[in-house]
């Protein structure tokens, strides 16, 4: 392929032994590409095999081994028509796509067949091989247990039992695994997750969208805490912000007047939860306006030893609402009722007159989305509720109805923790009369509770 052709329907073909990180991967790149807006999918051997065989007997090691001939042809089958379900979804239509093709994929002659196939498709399709090679013996020990406790195909089994299973599936695969050496396929290849990452044959817009996020990616433990700036001066009356509160929408009135009282107390609480919670350096990501800053001033005051970084970012600055700056709601519904109309149709690609749109949103935040992906330390970002229910879509892989109907009212701190199977939600308001600042807020972001679950098969 020359770095002329358009990349705009990939086929990401993963490639690697069981319990090493391909479905992780594989639904970071989904909940990413999703997020923008971008038609995508994973396609699942595993899960499509549990589902054909479901009334055979349970698959043991034995059914994977390689001198298994009728196991090694029914994989093979499977695999195919996993393929094939693939190439249909991905020629539906003309709209620049991304379908994930998550299987082992262990061999020159699979990823031959899978390349001949894609080749015979009615569109042009882009395949990219991605291996992921992981050589950590703690890490692997960790991801062999998250398997055996999260995959179906060890649901009734005990742990050791399950183990040994994988264990002996694994040492199947390796004595046929093929690492991935042809320099005339497209593909990314991770040695540790972004430890490591070779590029071969990746053009266009898309491609490099995905290297960027895998180089990006990792899963060391930390917690990343989202809110609101503490309440301003005379910012709106009562009757609109409960009226905005209720609605979930996004128009919304910016100022630069600066915290209130109740809004400085706030500032007092938030720098007591960082601090209970978290004894070692905080990254601190501010919108530009005053009242961002001015939230985390006193923290930044009394723990300067713990802040390592304090950033403005304009990315993190609400959305541009044209020409219904500083109306609510209502107003907008009573007095512009076609644009009302317009947005509640499509929130995703509804542009404001003069404004920005929630794709305009993203396409700015997407810089510092990579940035949170790429970041060890534990992060603290205040910015406003447009711009946290986008950051919040992301991580927590909400649809764009569930985004723009979200709820995230001040005095509210949203801790995300990254996990093997997304990101877990905890929701925190704080309260007068808890000395520990911290009371969880039940009911969760838009009526969720926590992120989807992601299991590797």
């Amino acid at each position: 392929m020359s770095s002329t052709t358009i990349d705009h329907k990939i086929v990401l073909v993963l490639v690697g032994l069981p319990a090493r990180g391909k479905s992780y991967i594989a639904h970071k790149v989904l909940s990413y590409f999703r997020w923008q807006g971008i038609r995508a999918d994973i396609f699942n051997v595993g899960k499509f095999r549990r589902k054909i065989m479901k009334d055979e007997p349970k698959q043991a090691a034995e059914f994977f081994a390689s001198d298994n001939a009728g196991g090694a042809n029914r994989r093979e089958e499977l695999a195919m028509a996993v393929l094939d379900e693939l190439i249909a979804w991905s020629c539906a239509d003309k709209q620049p796509s991304v379908a994930i093709f998550d299987a082992t994929n262990t061999t020159n002659a699979r990823r031959r067949n899978v390349v001949d196939r894609l080749s015979s498709a009615q569109l042009s399709l882009y395949p990219i091989f991605v291996e992921s090679i992981c050589d950590s013996e703690e890490v692997l020990e960790k991801n062999l247990l998250q398997k055996i406790r999260n995959s179906p195909d060890y649901a009734d089994m005990s742990e050791l039992d399950a183990l040994v299973d994988l264990k002996a599936r694994i040492k199947n695969y390796e004595n046929v695994y093929e690492p991935l050496e042809d320099d005339s396929l497209s593909y990314i290849k991770l040695i540790n997750l972004r430890a490591k990452v070779i590029c071969n044959l990746v053009y266009g817009a898309l491609a490099h969208q995905i290297v960027n996020l895998l180089m990006s990616t990792h899963i060391q433990p930390r917690p990343i805490w989202l809110t609101r700036p503490g309440t301003v001066v005379k910012a709106v009356s009562p009757a609109s912000m409960e009226d905005r509160r209720g609605s979930g929408l996004l128009f919304k009135v910016t100022d630069v007047a600066p915290l209130d009282e109740k809004g400085r107390d706030y500032a007092k609480k938030l720098s007591a939860f960082i601090r209970a919670r978290c004894p070692s350096d905080v990254k601190i990501h501010c919108s530009t306006l005053g009242r961002s800053h001015e939230t985390v001033k006193d923290f930044c005051a009394e723990h300067d030893a713990q802040v390592s970084e304090v950033v403005l970012w304009s990315a993190l600055n609400n959305l541009d609402t044209g020409i219904c700056h500083g109306m609510t709601p209502a107003q907008i519904k009573e007095s512009m009722p076609e644009e009302f109309q317009d947005f509640m149709a499509n929130p995703f690609t509804y542009r404001v007159p003069n404004g920005e749109s929630y794709s305009d949103l993203v396409k700015r935040l997407d810089p510092f989305v990579l940035h949170m992906e790429r970041t060890t330390e534990p992060m603290l970002i205040v910015s406003h509720m447009s711009v946290l229910q986008v950051l919040m879509g992301y991580f927590c892989d909400k649809t764009w109805n569930e985004i723009a109907k979200a709820r995230f009212p001040p005095g509210v701190v949203v801790q995300l923790t990254p996990s093997h199977y997304g990101w877990k939600e905890e929701f925190f308001r704080l309260e007068d009369g808890d000395t520990t600042g911290l009371t969880p807020l039940k009911g969760g972001w838009a009526g969720g509770s926590e992120g989807r679950k992601h299991y590797e098969k």
